[in-house]
């Protein structure tokens, strides 16, 4: 009779272990990389503060890559501008927060959220300004558009404009390029009180930062900034010597009209156009709101509000809420206005008024509703389905002996006493035993499989060694 021929595995076992576990490694190392490219693509760049008031202040930063960005103010979430309406987070290159409803003369830290990371700096803290009852101001808002190389609306660039004396400020282009700064309601330096300045000869200094990277600057002053001339990404203009003189257009012109932009791109300032390039006064309306639009919904507690009316000519604006507001301002020469609320106006339902008494002292008046509500902190979590639950009268396997209790889901898969002989417990034959038959896999000694398995641990330790000392 021949013996039953026996044969280890542990080496067989060992090597797919290896390699498996090398595999591994690699993979996690990969992931390791692509992670911490990721994390420092995201990292927040030239974070800056802006528009500092007695309720809040703006926060804007660039990311190399696309990346979502928010920030936290004593465990308060506020959300990018742009998704405040959405409540859902979109990924920037530009990124621009205002962060609001702020107790005055108080110092903050902030952290900004970028991609799930935080990122916290020494200098990531604000003081806000002190308290300050309603200015009776005119309202002076600088405004403009900003275009590319192909003399198209840029959107999503940054805008900081820098006003002697007072703190810095900021705005963010929209979908059409423009951008809009108010300076009547800007603080000092010291945020002790507004600003003061010559609204017709003072310089101020645009610098446009596109998600390209590319820069214009602009110098200009107050008598030429509502609108400013168009600035095109990728130029300097300078206006301190020989500032262009405020352009008196006819009350109805279309400063924004693409042909305007074509005009004012190619260098005409002097605001001469013929009557075919401009609609008359009864194609719309003396007055208007654009925005907001009736029954609109909100998320902002200090909103901008803009329509148009007669050139040169002075409205009165009432807002009316729990606190109610009222202000009277000049139309720019180009019939269009814009307005903020000096303070923080509460959630809840609104309406605003825009009258305006012509040369034979009839009014004009028109009036908008609108709901603010309050932007969430965070997403509403998503219900969770529950699982279902198997029946009371569902039968338990034989297989399962009565003595050893096991939860329901798991006796349905625990295989039966033969098959677990059968396939999980090899036959031993002892030494020198005389057999016929198939040859039987015997197991060996797990001395290689320990050794084979510390050289993969070590390797993967070698591998990510390597790796970090590589890294900058």
């Amino acid at each position: 009779m021949k013996k039953r021929s026996t044969k280890t595995i542990p080496s067989i076992v060992g090597l797919l272990l290896l390699t498996t576990i090398v595999l591994g490694g690699v993979y996690l190392t990969q992931n390791l990389k692509t992670s911490r490219q990721t994390s420092a693509q995201a990292k927040p760049l030239s974070v800056r503060i802006a528009n500092i008031t007695g309720q809040g202040a703006t926060i804007y930063w660039f990311t190399q890559t696309p990346a979502a960005g928010s920030i936290k103010v004593n465990n308060r979430i506020f959300l990018d501008n742009r998704d405040k309406n959405s409540g859902q987070t979109g990924r920037y290159l530009t990124h621009y927060v205002d962060i609001d409803q702020l107790e005055a003369e108080k110092n903050y830290h902030f952290t900004i959220l970028s991609e799930g990371q935080q990122h916290q700096e020494t200098n990531f803290n604000f003081t806000t300004a002190r308290s300050l009852p309603p200015a009776n101001r005119t309202a002076d808002l600088a405004f403009g558009v900003v275009l590319n190389q192909q003399s198209q609306p840029l959107p999503e660039a940054l805008i900081t404009l820098s006003l002697a004396a007072a703190s810095n400020l900021a705005s963010l282009t929209d979908k059409n390029g423009f951008w809009s700064v108010p300076l009547s309601t800007a603080y000092q330096k010291d945020l002790s009180g507004l600003v003061n300045y010559d609204q017709n000869q003072q310089i101020i200094e645009i610098l446009v930062e596109s998600e390209s990277g590319e820069t214009a600057t602009m110098i200009t002053n107050t008598g030429n900034d509502h609108p400013v001339p168009p600035i095109i990404i990728g130029k300097t203009y300078d206006f301190s010597k020989n500032p262009p003189s405020p352009k008196q257009e006819p009350q109805d012109f279309d400063w924004s009209s693409p042909e305007t932009i074509d005009k004012i791109t190619n260098g005409d300032h002097s605001g001469s156009f013929s009557p075919e390039e401009t609609k008359t006064s009864q194609e719309k309306p003396i007055i208007g709101i654009n925005n907001p639009q009736e029954g609109e919904t909100i998320f902002l507690t200090k909103p901008e509000f803009s329509g148009q009316g007669p050139a040169n000519q002075k409205i009165k604006i009432t807002l009316e809420s729990p606190k109610k507001f009222e202000e009277e301002l000049l139309v720019s020469s180009f019939g269009s206005w814009q307005w903020i609320p000096p303070e923080n106006i509460t959630p809840g339902q609104h309406t605003i008024t825009v009258e305006y008494y012509d040369e034979n002292n009839l009014l004009h008046a028109v009036t908008r509703s609108f709901l603010v509500q309050a932007a969430s902190a965070s997403p509403s979590p998503t219900p969770i389905t529950p699982l279902p639950t198997m029946p009371q009268n569902t039968p338990t396997p034989t297989s399962v002996p009565t003595s050893t209790p096991s939860p329901q889901a798991t006796t349905t898969l625990t295989p039966s006493p033969t098959e677990t002989v059968t396939s999980s417990t090899p036959q031993i034959i002892p030494t020198g035993q005389e057999a016929t038959g198939p040859a039987q896999i015997v197991s060996g000694s797990l001395t290689p499989l320990i050794i084979l398995a510390i050289l993969g641990l070590g390797l993967i330790y070698l591998a990510v060694t390597i790796y970090q000392k590589k890294l900058p």
